[in-house]
């Protein structure tokens, strides 16, 4: 996130680059959508807020703890405003800032809603990666960036040319606001607790040392099955979404990893490239006599060749920062497809949602006793999402994130030129 001034006449604006966008329900009612923006604004640990769109509305978040602050302006929303004025919907805009000229903003638009990963910071080089990228899936109504990218269906413009006082007649509509939660959310169960303080306090001495008398008793227990080599199996369903990346952190490790990728095998084939596990895997075939391990070897020094001489890999490390999304609750599985599906038709995306399926019961290893203990209900389910894409993975994964969503898997299809992107991955849910 990065915080811009604009002096403006005698005053100085303070501009915002870098939220977080969420495409809303367009047909929501203004309760629903509160609660759908609160929703969103929870599972980021996000304050603050700026509504976008009638016949699309979104919303970008932002945080305090990032340096954001209520009244600061959204400048990927004056810029998407700007532009669509001359009714351009399909955006891409990359420019320096105008108190460092070597960090850059980027905002990308898709049918007059601003990407989810659409609002960025970066340095130059950053950013040009991030918008060749885009560039080469088509369908942009206005492309704006420096002329000396060399992009020939572009324009140039400075940063302050969109932050003009006759531009910015409608301040109001830009404005970080805080997110409030309603009242009795906030202070009935505060109210609640300071009457029941003094009541449990004996009960909760009561229960702990109850619970310190089981945990001996299970102890003991447990230690004699040892000694019987008969260890009583976890009876508790793991928690996958726990310790998986989130989405979006999957999907960027990813993308950071591709873009450090070199594809190009000299004489060999690009057979694939996936990301899963931690790793992006680029993979070569043998398609000719031509393809020398020796040629392959001077460009990638450390491709491992198969052992039939075949096929050759290179793995690039693509371990996500974020271990997992914060996940308070897991969402209901009701209307969730839905979601996905309204989400796919307006990013066009193919979309394929499986079945769901009830968590594995825990293994029973040998010499352990199956159902030594009474099986506890589950009280989640998961469903499998596949998506296949024309733009980058990051910026899906941005769009559809959600509570609970897992991305397990990315593969880069190379076809006459251009790139395809599909992602694997389940959604879990509560029961």
């Amino acid at each position: 996130m990065r915080i811009i001034e604009i002096q403006s006449g005698k005053k100085t604006l303070e501009f915002v680059a870098g939220l977080i966008w969420h495409p809303l329900n367009t047909n929501a009612t203004r309760s629903a959508r509160a609660k759908e923006v609160l929703s969103f604004a929870e599972s980021g640990g996000a304050d603050l807020k700026v509504m976008r769109g009638d016949d699309s509305p979104h919303v970008g978040l932002a945080k305090k703890a990032d340096g954001a602050k209520a009244g600061q302006l959204s400048a990927a929303a004056v810029i998407a405003d700007s532009l669509a004025k001359n009714s351009a919907r399909n955006i891409l805009v990359a420019m320096s800032i105008p108190d460092n000229q070597d960090v850059y903003v980027y905002v990308a638009v898709r049918g007059g809603v601003i990407l989810a990963d659409g609002d960025a910071v970066g340095t130059a080089d950053e950013i040009r990666v991030r918008m060749g990228g885009a560039i080469s899936f088509g369908g942009w109504d206005r492309i704006i960036c420096p002329a000396e990218w060399g992009n020939l269906d572009s324009e140039e413009r400075t940063f302050d040319s969109f932050f003009s006082q006759e531009s910015l007649n409608n301040l109001k509509s830009w404005r970080l606001e805080e997110i409030k939660l309603a009242w009795r959310k906030a202070v009935l169960p505060l109210l609640l607790l300071i009457a029941v303080a003094g009541a449990t306090s004996y009960g909760w001495n009561l229960y702990q040392k109850k619970k310190i008398a089981a945990a001996e008793a299970l102890r003991l227990q447990q230690e004699a099955e040892n000694e019987r080599g008969q260890r009583v199996a976890s009876v508790v369903p793991t928690k996958p979404w726990l310790i998986s990346p989130g989405a979006t952190a999957f999907a960027q490790a990813c993308s950071m990893a591709y873009s450090k990728a070199e594809l190009a095998g000299g004489n060999w084939t690009l057979d694939g490239v996936i990301c899963e596990g931690g790793l992006l895997t680029v993979t070569w075939k043998k398609t000719s006599e031509q393809a020398w391990i020796s040629h392959l070897k001077t460009t990638h020094p450390n491709a491992v060749i198969a052992n039939d001489g075949q096929s050759a890999s290179v793995a690039i490390q693509a371990v996500a920062s974020q271990i997992h999304a914060p996940v308070t609750s897991l969402p209901s599985a009701n209307g969730l497809a839905l979601r996905y599906y309204d989400l796919a038709s307006r990013y066009g995306l193919a979309l394929r949602i499986e079945q769901a399926s009830a968590p594995a019961a825990p293994a029973v290893l040998p010499g352990q006793v199956a159902n030594a203990a009474p099986v506890t209900p589950s009280t989640w389910s998961s469903f499998g999402v596949n998506i296949t894409a024309n733009f980058d993975p990051a910026e899906v994964a941005a769009v559809l994130d959600y509570p609970g969503l897992r991305f397990t898997k990315i593969a880069y299809i190379h076809k006459a030129g251009a790139i395809q992107y599909q992602l694997t991955g389940v959604q879990y849910v509560r029961l």
